[in-house]
């Protein structure tokens, strides 16, 4: 017995509502042979093999050809015309003008069926190929409906399956004048129907016709000749037909490229349709012989990226076609390697990049997976080139890997081959491991250490014996272990730059191996720096070596390094006065200060004088008094440290920016309150100094909190004359607007701070009356001002006070129950009706405009709150208090079914129906009428959206 679950291949009439359509993949020919046997039990197993090998996956054809068998007949014999003929007819006589008629409409993917007079025009265009009237083939068309080769959406028809109208169509091809069907849809008028033409055209990719008609249309003279100016329909037409002649859709590409005038724009990201072009170049780079030529295009493309347009990034798509697996092309390894060669050949910085990010994939072995499709019209694809054997995997990866070491032993690129170096470390993990290149890994080794120093492979050598070992052949352990002494830094300047200069995080791989702990691990690399730094400070030759780099370059431990330059130091003031004379050289924008701010630190614990010194000068010296806030911060900040803040403040010599070192969690603690009040003060009188001096206040508040701290005066004060000055704007990013909120919620408490608050609210309020900003920019503010200072809060943005209280009620107070909740939910409910009770006639109608009265729970119910009862029952005008409160049942933004958001407000106005006063019962009773016609519009309005959206075969 064989258990099926059969899916049509498409809805038979209109789509039902709430009806989701999927896009499902053949069934298997196995598959159908068991459903026919089982269905028509009279039907022999070779007559079943041959109806499902006939129907292509499809059941519904497999199940109306056997229909069409009767007991002791058979189709062993039959071509696959024979049963086409069968499957067609279904036990009718032969019937010309409907065969024609399906021919017709099998040439367009879809078509509107209706016959007014002002809506058959597609109808209209089919009559004309078919030399009958529109009455007659919609008779047609009704009878092959009949016959379920026809299928019906609405107003649309289409003949399906594909598989029965591909075949039609191509009669249809053959049968009628290419020229006349050309006519009828490119001049007919009927642009969706020339659409669906071409989307049909795009299953018949063998039909030498449709082939024919793709190369009229791509060619230099034909409709689609200029695809750099392709509009929007012209560009459907495009991807449809693209597919079907693959050659002469790279040609026309290639035209728009090598335009004078178009060319550079259009294979860039500023091309409106860059996404569709690339998808398809990556489609046709499946063919091996194409793939140059579309690789070529899309490096074009690529090249024209910024490096932070990460969306839909063309890199990304490129970078997928040099992967050994799920590449989408079956080019060769030889044909990747000559795109990768080509762009690392060109000496221009922007392509070497772009040829590592190749190269890179070329050598990945670890991880696989794509975002991108390998669908390309009805073609049959797969995910491309995938190696058979063991052996084909290393000639794959022995391809790339010999020609990375070339590059490297070449020693014309000293930066490409420092660059490739680094790569070949990052991948050596992988192809050690998952691609077994144990003898050519190795080769490697011993072909760089012969001219070169190579950290990068060491650490990683170092890691595979740390992670993999225990699980490794003690014949590979003791290989990786010569190779770790090969590759291990020898003298001390290669010593300082593993050390030092590394930015690798993975500690434990310069640690020794017996040490483990996480804790150790750091502590021994310290002291492994700290020590390096001692006899590097002592190596003349070394230490003039090293000076560049240890000052432009970031890394990981330079600090420590500077540090143990300090304490092996025999002359400070000759080492500082070098460290100045380099950066001078080097100039600012390129400057790292790691090094001088450990040395400093260190100079400060052994002499703290001469560190005083040093910083004194520092201030207004040329060279390092832009770097001074990081110099200061790297030692304890006492009074004169103060004095030196104020100093370097006013001589301007430091970037604003620089001060947020003042923010370190450790930096200020020596400051007390009024001199950080002060210095704040003075730093956010700067051009753009207000959002560092915030920054570094958030410090001081965070460490308050956390240490249990009363906020002093000073701060107190402060944090609430910088909320007063600053330009209330909403370029701020979310970072600032928290931490703006963490400001109020600490600064503006108690009655002290109402005045201040009462500011703080009117400034807010005329940004957003003005629509400078609304609430949504600044809403932890609002929250925050609502939760301590509730009274402020609804006198300015709500009673009085407040200005245009309509329009900055609805559009910035109220906000959706499911979505961020208001600010007035912060205020306690008993604040809010006291303050309504001062001026009920128009405070209570000014608080229900600004409420969401409603509340979902978890259990998917909707309920009123307790606010929106005690405002019902205490407001002196109820029934304007429940017509606002309708007002939020019909929401203005929404996700799924509106009307279904609004049952669940006709829901609470039913339950008023049986309140005990009769003005609540009454409105309750006739505004359920009126809002469940509402409903029943909306409904309406919905279902004609969904089949105008999906009772469609396009």
């Amino acid at each position: 017995m064989v258990s099926l679950i059969t899916v049509e291949y498409d809805v038979r009439e209109d789509q039902p509502e709430e009806t989701n359509v999927f896009k499902l993949e053949q069934a298997s020919d196995r598959l159908i042979e068991k459903l026919i046997q089982e269905r028509f039990s009279y039907i022999s197993p070779v007559d079943a093999y041959k109806i499902a090998s006939f129907s292509g996956g499809n059941a519904r054809i497999a199940i109306s050809l056997a229909n069409t068998v009767n007991k002791g007949q058979t189709l062993a014999n039959l071509k696959d015309n024979d049963l086409f003929n069968r499957l067609f007819l279904q036990r009718n006589n032969l019937d010309n003008h409907l065969q024609h008629s399906a021919e017709v409409c099998s040439l367009v993917y879809s078509f509107d069926c209706r016959t007014s007079k002002n809506l058959n025009l597609e109808l209209k265009l089919l009559s004309l190929l078919t030399n009958i009237s529109i009455q007659q083939l919609y008779a047609n068309i009704t009878e092959l409906k009949r016959r379920d080769l026809i299928q019906q959406r609405s107003v649309w028809r289409a003949v399906l399956p594909h598989a029965i109208a591909t075949r039609l169509a191509q009669k249809a091809l053959e049968n009628i004048p290419l020229d006349t069907i050309l006519d009828t849809f490119e001049q007919g008028g009927a642009e969706r129907l020339l659409q669906s033409f071409s989307r049909r055209l795009s299953y018949l990719h063998d039909c030498e016709i449709a082939i024919d008609i793709a190369t009229r249309w791509l060619s230099s003279e034909g409709m689609l000749a200029n695809v750099s100016n392709l509009n929007d329909l012209e560009m459907a037409i495009f991807k449809n037909i693209a597919p079907i002649n693959p050659e002469a859709s790279l040609l026309a590409f290639e035209r728009a490229a090598i335009d004078k005038n178009k060319g550079r724009e259009f294979t860039s990201r500023g091309n409106k349709y860059f996404l569709t072009y690339t998808q398809l170049l990556r489609s046709l780079a499946y063919d091996a012989a194409l793939f140059e030529r579309c690789t070529q295009l899309l490096c074009r493309f690529a090249l024209s990226e910024k490096p932070d347009e990460k969306s839909n990034s063309i890199r990304s798509m490129l970078k997928s076609l040099f992967h050994l697996y799920l590449s989408g092309t079956h080019a060769s390894a030889d044909q990747r390697l000559v795109i990768i060669k080509r762009l690392l050949d060109s000496r221009v910085e922007e392509q070497q990049e772009l040829g590592l990010l190749l190269l890179d994939a070329a050598l990945e072995a670890w991880h696989f997976s794509s975002l991108h499709g390998f669908d390309f019209g009805a073609r049959s694809r797969n995910y491309g080139y995938s190696p058979s054997t063991g052996k084909d995997i290393k000639i794959w990866y022995s391809l790339f890997v010999d020609f990375s070491i070339q590059l490297v032993s070449s020693e014309t690129m000293p930066l490409l081959s420092d660059k490739i170096k680094k790569l070949l470390a990052e991948k050596f993990r992988g192809l050690w491991i998952k691609a077994y290149l144990f003898d050519e890994l190795e080769e490697a080794v011993q072909k760089i250490t012969k001219k070169h120093t190579w950290n990068e492979g060491w650490v990683s050598v170092r890691a595979i014996i740390r992670l993999d070992a225990e699980n490794m052949e003690q014949s590979l352990l003791i290989r990786l272990q010569k190779m770790e002494e090969l590759l291990a830094p020898k003298s001390l300047l290669e010593k300082v730059r593993i050390y030092a200069l590394s930015s690798h995080n993975s500690l434990f791989d310069f640690a020794d191996f017996e040490e483990r702990v996480v804790i150790d691990g750091y502590d021994q690399i310290d002291r492994k720096t700290r020590s390096l730094g001692k006899q590097v400070v002592l190596n003349e030759l070394v230490f003039t070596t090293l000076l560049p780099e240890i000052l432009t370059i970031d890394g990981a431990r330079l600090h420590i390094f500077g540090v143990g330059l300090a304490e092996g130091c025999t002359d400070i003031i000759k080492i500082w006065r070098l460290f100045r004379e380099q950066l001078e050289l080097i100039g600012r924008e390129k400057c790292i200060y790691h090094v001088l701010c450990g040395f400093l630190h260190q100079v400060s614990l052994i002499n703290t004088e001469l560190s005083e010194t040093m910083l004194n000068e520092a201030v207004t010296d040329p060279i390092l008094g832009y770097a001074f806030i990081e110099l200061q911060t790297a030692v304890e900040i006492n009074h004169e440290g103060i004095q030196r803040l104020k100093k370097s403040l006013s001589y301007g010599m430091a970037p604003i920016h620089s001060y947020q070192y003042l923010a370190g969690w450790e930096r200020d603690k020596t400051i007390n309150d009024k001199d950080l009040s002060t210095l704040l003060t003075l730093i956010a009188s700067k051009p753009d100094g207000i959002v560092v001096a915030i920054n570094i206040f958030s410090t001081r508040l965070y460490r308050a909190k956390n240490e249990n701290i009363n906020l002093s005066h000073n701060m107190a004060s402060f944090g609430q004359k910088i909320l007063l000055r600053i330009s209330l704007e909403p370029s701020y990013s979310s970072l600032v607007e928290y931490k703006l909120g963490k400001i109020v919620s600490a600064c503006y408490v108690g009655t002290s701070a109402q005045t201040n608050a009462e500011i703080l609210c009117g400034n807010l309020a005329d940004t957003f009356n003005n629509n400078r900003a609304c609430s949504y920019d600044f809403e932890l503010i609002l929250s925050a001002i609502a939760t301590i200072q509730p009274t402020a809060f609804l006198d300015f943005f709500l009673g009085s006070i407040a200005k245009h209280n309509n329009l900055f009620q609805y559009t910035h107070l109220r906000q959706d129950a499911d979505l961020t909740k208001s600010p007035i939910e912060k205020i306690d409910d008993t604040i809010i009706i006291e303050w309504c009770n001062i001026a009920p006639k128009i405070r209570y109608a000014i608080i229900a405009s600004s409420i969401v009265p409603y509340k979902n729970n978890k259990d998917g119910r909707t309920n009123w709150t307790s606010l929106a009862l005690d405002i019902i029952n205490k407001a002196p005008d109820i029934t304007t208090i429940l017509n606002e409160f309708k007002v939020t049942f019909t929401p203005n933004c929404w996700s799924d079914s509106k009307a279904d958001i609004m049952q669940k407000g006709l829901l609470l106005i039913t339950g008023l129906k049986i309140n005990e006063n009769p003005i609540i019962s009454e409105w309750a009773c006739q505004e359920e009428t009126i809002f469940a016609e509402e409903i029943r519009q909306e409904r309406e309005w919905e279902l004609k959206k969904s089949q105008h959206q999906n009772e469609r075969f396009e």
